[in-house]
């Protein structure tokens, strides 16, 4: 007796990669610098899942950096075709009494003003009416790096969600490939139980005990390595959303 073993449904990835990119027009990448309300626990559902991602990989992060970077670039190229204020002030202080005002003219009845302490201030502004065209220039590049740096960022957040729902599924076929293969093995087993004893009543021939036995190796062995491929996948999901593994492997997802 042989069972097929189930396999990943496309379908579900397919709707998994449109709920990324609902989430993605939704604005949900904007918002990721804040904490999902539904956390501290394990996200429970796809979206949960792609939010928390979106939240914690650092790969989103580095990208949200570097746009904001280029989005200050580019406020730093705008901000040279304002005019230019500056001020600058300084106090000196002698340790006699000193000259502070200007003499316009020689008068031996005025008497100079003196003061150990001389302060002065300057205050200046500038603007450029013309420089060739720089600043400008200045300002294409920089909104071109504005723009690499956002699309940067979307590409980043896309290849994640869409990376987060394959390892999101691959738990979800891979526990049902488990079962699957244990109701697989359970049966056979008793299959074998049946051969061995027709075989013992001289009901059957021991080939059939032997057949079924081998039989019920081969799925043993395909059984262990789905074992081994869903705990691969939960701990790749795990890495993903920065939880531990055995917080993974207990989800009701």
């Amino acid at each position: 007796m042989r069972t097929s073993t189930p396999q990943t449904p496309r379908a579900a990835h397919a709707a998994a990669c449109l709920i990324g990119a609902l989430l993605i027009s939704a604005g949900v990448p904007g918002r990721a610098a804040a904490r999902v309300a539904q956390d501290p626990g394990t996200p429970a559902s796809l979206t949960g899942v792609l939010r928390r991602a979106l939240d914690v990989h650092p790969s989103i992060q580095a990208a949200a950096a570097a746009s904001d970077a280029a989005r200050a670039g580019l406020q730093v190229a705008r901000a040279a075709w304002l005019p230019q204020f500056g001020v600058e002030g300084g106090v000196t202080r002698f340790q006699e009494p000193m000259l502070v005002a200007p003499l316009h003219r020689f008068d031996p009845t005025a008497v100079p003003d003196f003061d150990p302490t001389l302060m002065r201030g300057t205050l200046g502004a500038s603007w450029t009416v013309f420089d060739g065209g720089r600043r400008g220039a200045d300002v294409s590049r920089a909104r071109a790096l504005d723009g690499a740096g956002r699309a940067e960022r979307r590409q980043v957040e896309a290849e994640l969600l869409a990376g987060t729902a394959d390892a999101y599924l691959a738990v979800l076929s891979g526990r049902e490939i488990v079962a699957a293969q244990e109701r697989r093995e359970a049966a056979l087993e008793a299959e074998v139980a049946r051969a061995r004893r027709l075989v013992a009543e001289g009901a059957a021939a021991p080939l059939e005990s032997l057949r079924a036995e081998a039989e019920w190796a081969a799925v043993r062995a395909e059984g262990e390595a789905a074992r081994q491929g869903l705990e691969l996948s939960v701990a790749t999901l795990a890495r993903t959303l920065d939880l531990p593994v055995d917080d993974v492997r207990r989800a009701a997802f």
